[in-house]
């Protein structure tokens, strides 16, 4: 009844006594059970506030005496406070009266603690907390947790302060509260510092420095972390080390609480092994794990070193724009160049045998492919490396403070088992054992690398073991101290990292012995003062061999950083160095540049068999003396875009280099060779030239060349690859049109139109033509006289020059003119011998004809069409393969059901049969084409073997080849034009070319397989009054097709003005080259001009009768003789 009354008068402890007197009288009627549990908890409730109402008013009251006036903890509480506290103690010691209020009663305690001093507030935060924690408020409990570890610090409590952090630490651990994580470890980082606690605060401030979010922490805070750190590891050195092992363990995040793993205690006891077995040895501190600086696991790249960045070996101007290229055109032209290898080690260099040799090495790999796939980690194998050649790591490495760290002696950690003595050479863990002084600073320097190596820090190699010494007998030792030296060197970097950026890293590592060696981390110095490692750690791949693996997404062993280090290797550059030492600004199509190709040996070991496979025949190694059965551009197989690489190197004499060359085919190290090269671009627009270069590890003075032995195995050869783009721009085009003549027979006109399309700049586009060039076996040519001459109404900017003072032995054209040229084609003398020549025709000049047999000054003429005849007709018989198997993959996936095996005998059969059919047809033969000069994709053998009879595919008898049948020409215009318009400038040289024009159509023909001409008179004089005029006349019809009969019908038509006595219609069958002659008479009554040509032919193909009419005129001049 009193409650009332306090309330009114305001004396606010006295009515919070009296609710705490009436809630304890509830709980006094039913102590052990919970009838009035309820009321109970509303007087406890109602009491609790209005001790904290009196308490603001004392506090207001006692003002600057009891403490807290600036808004801090007071230093002596008030009454009302105090029975505030005592009744919280009480209402958690009544468990049957708050039962399932544990949160109501955290509230309530946390509440309380607002004007307690600090060691009041920490006991009742710590009680409050653990009510959040039965009631499952698990972030709450940690919250006030922490609170109240800092009100006990604040108390001068470290002990229970120290508590109350590591308590709060496992549930921020691993979450999504970084933020709260991180102050977490600062203040119990903070309160071990303070204790004395050095080995963990070390540990805490470790991961401090290198956590996430580092911006979100005040720089000052920063600079005491690595302030106390540094200290730390100053002034207490024995402290700092046993904080370091702790830290071996990378999941070790959580402060020190939890224990190091079986991993961590194996490393730090090696460590300690060494220490126990050699008496010299001591241990430096060095921090692992620390995350300062940064290193991004998952950008490791393991390379072998570049050797293009290996020193200044002076100014290299390159062909076009340098690019990585596609990796599926690298497969494709590897698989072609062991094909073509393997087919040419047999003697045989038959299209189908290269493209079946293709599809070997496609499903080799296509089965390599799905063999590793299934067989996952356990097919996986450490990479195959070269002694004595640097590797290069690259990472990213970042800095998370927001102040700038300095690092100095960056260096990779690794180690090597040598496979000769089994002996480990390591630079794991900072162990320090004395070698001589001198051989500290030794540096080593490689070929293939421009950086200086030296001996990593900390490292020492393992005891020689005899067979009766136990394990940990004998003691480590310094390589400086040993005679095999170190196993390893490394290069060392130094590195500011700006506050927030990340740098990408590239540090290098050369193997000195073969064995099997491991990066395993990098170390480097802090401020050049601390050291701190991080060990790499790479996550294998998915294992795919089994269902549970798939299933629990279970990862194999990473073999990035590991390597089996063998043998010595050779390592070649290629570098493309314009001929005089200046490169052309713009390509045009047909452009010929001279370059040359400078091949360094920057590697250990010997190379041999260096080969070229290029993606299109652009490049053209000149030969002299060369047969026309022979390769062209010393190529190997039939596509043209391999070849092998004549390797030259100069003669030195009393130390004085001359210009004298020896031919080898060893390539040793440190040696360079130059190899001269033509380069003809073809295409518009952008082209990119892949150039795969092969070659092979020489084993002493025998070579294992392709042609005598098997393929090496894949550790012996290695590649190069080099891919540049090139923009080419218009120039010329060249067409040509062949018609048969009719005044002599077997003879053809030959018109040829060139028209300037040059764009490269917007003036001086003029192009010089030089001459016209034709390669045949059976045909010259012979420039038609006086097509340049005064008689033009309009004379072009081509005969101005050649009337008006313009150079004389060239015909030069502006941009967008045409010129038409015409030319006779005859045919040799049957009783001639068939042998090669190349007819000239400069446009310009008394010298318009000449030909020539003799291939030896001529020959660079013809390479480039050799080469892009055998590139055409391999590309084609591909092509066609290619579109064959992918209609029958098509037909298989169409049918859903696998073939049966007899099904697949059959075919096998069927296609071997059909092999050796066309072999044996097509032996040292070429195939027939069409009359557009273009040969048949089914003509692949060329030849079988490399007996006498036979030829190369890129040989100048397979242009030309020796049989009657194959009558083709092959048209070739050269051409100059300056690179700037300036005669004093670079002048750039070219040609143009049409491959394979047939004369005489083989077995078809787009228009009329015949030909008619006829013998008369053609001017004639008659007296008409003794009877009409006879005049005689002779048809002769030709078949042009040289194999293919043709069957036709002869018929004249009637005409009024005179007429045709003879055979007027009749039919007929002409064999291939046959001819028949009609003789008729023509009946005139009188004078006139006469057209005697009314002859219709009618050919029959396929049951088909296609009639011809020709729009010749055979005209005949009658004119009346009167006789007196």
């Amino acid at each position: 009844m009193v409650k009332d009354d306090y309330k009114h008068d305001r004396c606010l402890l006295h009515y919070a006594s009296v609710h705490e007197m009436m809630g304890l009288c509830y709980y006094l009627l039913d102590p052990y059970g919970t009838r009035y549990s309820r009321d109970f908890f509303n007087m406890m409730e109602t009491a609790l506030y209005n001790y904290a109402r009196a308490a603001e008013e004392e506090t207001v009251a006692a003002g600057p005496a009891i403490g807290g006036s600036g808004g801090g903890r007071p230093t002596l509480a008030p009454t009302a406070t105090r029975l505030a506290t005592r009744l919280c103690l009480v209402l958690t010691s009544t468990k049957q009266m708050y039962n399932n209020r544990h949160m109501e009663i955290a509230d309530l305690l946390a509440s309380a603690s607002s004007h307690e001093t600090p060691l009041g507030a920490a006991v009742l935060l710590e009680q409050s907390s653990s009510h959040y924690f039965q009631s499952g408020m698990y972030r709450k409990y940690a919250f006030h947790m922490l609170m109240a570890g800092h009100m006990f610090r604040s108390a001068e409590q470290e002990q229970h302060a120290f508590r109350c952090f590591t308590s709060a630490l496992y549930v921020y651990h691993g979450g999504k509260w970084d933020e709260l994580h991180n102050h977490l470890r600062s203040s119990l980082a903070a309160q071990l510092y303070s204790m004395g606690r050095m080995s963990v605060a070390l540990q805490l401030y470790a991961k401090l420095v290198g956590t996430t979010g580092g911006g979100r922490v005040s720089v000052r805070s920063q600079q005491k972390f690595l302030s106390h750190l540094v200290e730390i590891c100053r002034g207490f050195k024995d402290d700092a080390l046993i904080g370091a092992d702790r830290m071996w363990d990378a999941d070790d995040d959580d402060g020190g609480t939890k224990k190091s793993n079986d991993k961590s205690n194996s490393t730090v006891n090696a460590f300690e092994d060494v220490l126990r077995v050699t008496p010299d040895a001591m241990r430096l501190l060095e921090i692992p794990n620390m995350d300062l600086p940064r290193v991004l696991d998952s950008s490791l790249a393991v390379s072998v070193e570049d050797a293009a960045v290996a020193g200044d070996r002076g100014a290299t101007l390159t062909f076009g724009t340098v690019s990585p290229g596609t990796e599926s055109v690298w497969q494709d032209l590897m698989c072609s160049v062991q094909a073509e290898l393997r087919a040419d080690a047999e003697n045989n260099d038959d299209i189908e045998t290269v493209i079946d040799e293709i599809d070997k090495e496609k499903a080799d790999l296509a089965f390599l492919a799905r063999s590793k796939e299934r067989a996952g980690a356990s097919a996986a194998a450490p990479e195959v490396r070269a002694r004595m050649e640097p590797l290069t790591v690259k990472f990213a490495m970042s800095n998370p403070l927001s102040v700038q760290i300095q690092l100095s002696e960056i260096q990779l950690v690794a180690r090597l088992t040598s496979s000769e003595n089994g002996r480990v050479c390591t630079s794991e863990g900072a162990v320090v054992i004395p070698g001589k002084e001198g051989e500290r600073s030794k540096t080593w320097s490689f070929h293939s690398s421009g950086k200086a190596f030296v001996m990593g820090d900390f490292t020492r190699t393992s005891p020689t073991k005899g067979d009766d010494d136990e394990d940990g007998d004998k003691p480590w030792v310094s390589p400086n101290d040993d005679e095999e030296g170190p196993f390893f060197v490394v290069d060392k970097t130094n590195l500011a990292v700006d506050p927030g950026t990340s740098t990408e890293v590239k540090l290098s590592i050369c193997p000195l012995v073969t064995g099997d060696l491991e990066i395993v981390g990098v170390r480097c110095k802090l401020f050049n003062e601390l050291w701190v490692y991080h060990p790499f750690h790479v996550v294998g791949p998915l294992l795919q061999n089994t269902r549970m693996n798939r299933a629990n997404r279970a990862r194999g062993e990473s073999y990035l950083l590991k390597s089996k280090i063998e043998h010595d290797m050779p390592s070649l550059t290629v570098d493309i160095v314009p001929h005089g030492g200046k490169g052309d600004a713009t390509v045009l199509q047909g452009q010929i540049s001279s370059w040359t190709l400078r091949i360094s040996n920057l590697g250990t070991a010997p190379a041999s068999n260096v080969t070229l496979k290029t993606n299109a025949p652009w490049m053209n190694i000149a030969q002299t003396n060369r047969k026309e059965t022979r390769a062209t551009s010393h190529c190997i197989g039939p596509s043209g875009t391999l070849m092998r690489l004549p390797l030259e190197k100069k003669t030195a004499e009393d130390g004085i280099d001359n210009d004298d060359y020896v031919k080898s085919d060893v390539i040793s190290p440190g040696q360079t060779v130059e190899v001269p090269v033509h380069v003809r671009t073809s295409g518009g627009g952008r082209q990119e030239l892949y150039m795969l270069f092969r070659y092979e590890l020489s084993n002493g003075d025998v070579v294992s060349t392709a042609l005598n032995s098997s393929s090496p195995s894949s550790s012996k050869q290695r590649w190069l690859r080099k891919m540049i783009s090139v923009p080419v721009y218009p120039s010329l085009t060249l067409s040509a049109v062949l018609m048969p003549s009719y005044w002599k027979k077997r003879e053809h006109i030959l018109s040829i139109e060139m028209t300037n399309y040059r764009s490269d700049r917007q003036t001086s586009l003029e192009i010089n033509l030089d001459k016209i060039c034709i390669a045949s076996r059976y045909y010259r040519v012979q420039q038609l006289p006086d097509q340049l001459g005064e008689s033009d109404l309009y004379p072009s900017n081509a005969q101005q020059q050649q009337l008006y003072g313009m150079p004389a032995s060239l015909l030069q054209i502006g941009w967008q003119e045409r010129v038409t040229m015409h030319y006779l084609i005859i045919p040799f003398e049957d009783e001639e011998e068939a042998k090669y020549t190349l007819s000239q025709c400069h446009l310009v000049g008394e010298n318009s004809n000449s030909s020539g047999t003799s291939l030896f000054n001529e020959s660079e003429i013809t390479d480039f069409v050799c080469l892009e005849h055998a590139h055409e007709r391999f590309k084609t018989a591909l092509d066609a393969h290619e579109k064959e198997m992918a209609r029958r993959a098509a037909e298989q996936e169409e049918s859903n059901q696998p073939r049966h095996v007899a099904q697949i005998r059959r075919e096998k059969s069927s296609m071997e049969s059909e092999k050796s059919g066309s072999s044996h047809s097509n032996n040292g033969q070429t195939t027939p084409g069409n009359d557009t000069g273009s040969q048949s994709s089914s003509g692949n053998g060329d030849f079988v073997g490399k007996s006498e009879l036979s030829y190369h595919p890129t040989s100048i008898m397979n242009l030309c080849p020796p049989e009657e049948s194959s009558s083709k020409i092959n048209v070739i215009c050269t051409w100059t034009a300056f690179s700037s318009g300036n005669a004093e400038d670079e002048v750039i040289y070219g040609q143009h070319h049409l491959r394979q024009l047939a004369v005489r159509p083989q077995a078809k023909s787009k228009g009329c397989p015949l030909t008619i001409t006829a013998n008369h008179r053609s001017e004639i004089e008659h007296d008409f009054t003794g009877g009409p005029m006879k005049m005689d006349i002779e048809v002769t019809v030709r078949n042009r097709l040289v194999e293919s009969p043709v069957e036709f019908e002869f018929a004249l038509e009637r005409q009024a003005d005179f007429e045709l006595i003879g055979a007027e219609r009749f039919r007929w069958t002409l064999d291939g080259g046959d001819e028949i002659v009609v003789p008729l008479q023509a009946i005139m009554s009188s004078s006139g001009i006469y057209n005697l040509q009314s002859l219709r032919l009618t050919v029959f193909v396929d049951n088909l009768q296609v009639p011809y009419l020709f729009p010749f005129q055979w005209i005949v001049k009658v004119n009346p003789n009167a006789t007196i």
